[in-house]
């Protein structure tokens, strides 16, 4: 190359550079003259021509805004509306009964998960079942049922099934109930939700559990046989009544004797009297060690206590376990059959 060309380059480039320059300080610069203004007009006309011949839909137009070049003005870029409305699409196609948190903490945007929540409740392609717990209706979900312990799940994974629904859960509950009953510390409330009445307990350190699944609902952790026989003998009023929990716990095709009586000693003598009243009577069925039977009748000795504590009249009575009943002792006798 010769010298000349050589000159010529070097001086091309350096104005180059110094133009380069002058633009960035420029820019750097709060210019309010016409020339300026009129420019940065032209710009934004521009963007919102193109804004929109893009033609976002309805369900694209949610919540996710960015600032403009400038900084003083914010824009809807559809693109980015639309990733993230496909993402809670997908996640209410996904999970039928969901906590407002899961839904957060799986969302790009929290605000725009928010707001697209809002706006699905609104159209009723999902329904509130209480605060901070929802119920997808969309897609696959349309026109489904809601297995209470789904609600119950997505509420709380860690609630614990007790009295009479646990007696479901096992499958051994004589009648079906409206009421759903759980140990849990995410709720205190009782909420309803389509014809189902939810009832929490307190959940208390080392009640024994163990987990059932389910096509519907995945899992859900149910009181142990051990500790529903207790629980359903305790409060015999949370399991549809005495009749009902001694014909359901009498389903059961076996337990651990020794466990359930040292449920009972633990707790009372009244409560050793009415477990060890159900273990005499399903002795053979459990095969129910006799030295059960007698721990549990040295542990009330010389206490009256009554088989359902709720009842108001008494009409059996139990020589062996010194416990009123609230029926005659053959009608008593019949429902552990």
């Amino acid at each position: 190359m010769r010298q000349n060309e050589m000159d010529r380059v070097t001086t091309t480039i350096d104005q180059d550079v110094k133009v380069g320059e002058l633009t960035e300080r420029r820019r750097g610069r709060r210019d309010s003259g016409p020339s300026f203004r009129l420019r940065r007009e032209d710009e934004l006309t521009a963007f919102r021509v193109e804004r929109r011949s893009m033609r976002p839909t309805r369900e694209e137009t949610s919540v996710s805004m960015l600032t403009d070049t400038y900084g003083k003005g914010s824009y809807l870029l559809p693109f980015m509306v639309k990733s993230v409305s496909m993402k809670f699409t997908e996640y209410i196609g996904s999970h039928h009964v969901f906590a407002t948190e899961a839904l957060l903490a799986a969302a790009d945007s929290r605000g725009a998960a928010k707001q697209q929540l809002k706006e699905a409740v609104a159209s009723g392609s999902v329904e509130r079942v209480r605060r901070g717990l929802y119920v997808s209706n969309g897609g696959r979900f349309e026109g489904a049922g809601v297995d209470p312990y789904e609600v119950v799940a997505a509420l709380d994974p860690d609630a614990v099934l007790s009295y009479h629904s646990a007696l479901e859960a096992h499958g051994i509950a004589h009648n079906i109930g409206f009421e759903c009953r759980f140990r849990t510390t995410a709720a205190r409330s009782p909420f309803s939700f389509r014809d189902v009445r939810y009832v929490p307990h307190p959940q208390a350190d080392g009640i024994p559990a163990q987990r059932v699944h389910g096509r519907a609902f995945g899992s859900v952790l149910v009181t142990t046989r051990e500790q529903t026989l207790f629980d359903c003998l305790k409060h015999p009023e949370w399991a549809g009544g005495l009749e009902e929990a001694v014909r359901s716990l009498s389903a059961m095709p076996y337990l651990d004797a020794e466990r359930v009586a040292s449920l009972a000693i633990a707790d009372s003598a009244s409560m050793a009297a009415r477990v060890g009243w159900l273990l005499e009577a399903k002795r053979e069925a459990w095969r129910v060690p006799a030295e059960v039977i007698d721990r549990l009748r040295r542990a009330c000795a010389g206490t009256v206590s009554k088989l359902d504590k709720r009842a108001a009249a008494t009409r059996g009575w139990s020589g062996a376990w010194n416990m009123r009943l609230p029926e005659t002792e053959e009608e008593v006798a019949s429902w552990a059959r």
